[in-house]
């Protein structure tokens, strides 16, 4: 089975990836460990800035994103306008959703870093 140290290598390789940002159900799905556990790595992550999380509020009957907060919504009002359906919903907390994002700063450094050490092997090999 998978450890929670896995998740840190889960996030480097993504790193060079296309991946803007990611559920951490794919995170516990792809590693076979406990949603609890990896969401819990994933906010450590986010402490050390490697990650930044963010909050989708999503429509209960057709599930399309409504917004994206960056903080958590402290305050939840009792209804919230879907675009896609075109009604107003009863918004429950069960509808806010955590997403995690690769920091930028963190990608431009794990970028140069690789850089950095295709130069050096590049130079060795001569």
């Amino acid at each position: 089975m998978a450890s929670v140290w896995d998740v840190d290598n889960w996030v480097d390789r993504k790193v060079n990836s296309f991946i803007k940002s990611f559920y951490p159900t794919v995170v516990a799905r792809e590693l076979d460990l406990p949603l609890s556990d990896v969401f819990e790595r994933l906010l450590h992550l986010v402490k050390g800035g490697k990650l930044n999380i963010k909050w989708e509020i999503r429509c209960h009957d057709c599930s399309y994103t409504i917004m994206t907060l960056d903080e958590f919504p402290m305050s939840i009002p009792s209804t919230i306008f879907c675009t896609h359906c075109q009604e107003d919903i009863d918004l429950l907390a069960e509808q806010i959703f955590p997403v995690f994002e690769i920091d930028p700063d963190y990608r431009e450094y794990i970028r140069n870093s690789v850089e950095v050490k295709k130069k050096r092997s590049f130079a060795l090999a001569r």
